[in-house]
């Protein structure tokens, strides 16, 4: 399972929790619930996360939408 460098998680991890929480709408206390729940039913062991990680992982991804440059649009003066 592929890890980011210097990170613990597994990334299909990381996905599902910043998934579960942006389009799922799911809480952040409540994510943990609904992988510990797919992991039973799946037979694949989770690891626990808490929900400070995942805030860190969803400010992260805001943060990168916030640095990309602005696409050009042909309508500005």
């Amino acid at each position: 399972m592929a890890r980011p460098l210097g990170g613990q998680h597994p990334t299909w991890v990381i996905n599902l929790w910043t998934s579960l929480v942006t389009q799922g709408g799911v809480s952040f206390s409540g994510v943990q619930r609904v992988l510990n729940i797919l992991g039973e039913s799946m037979g694949v062991p989770v690891p626990i996360v808490d929900y400070a990680t995942g805030r860190s992982w969803l400010l992260r991804l805001g943060l990168d939408a916030v640095n990309r440059p602005l696409e050009k649009a042909p309508d500005w003066i």
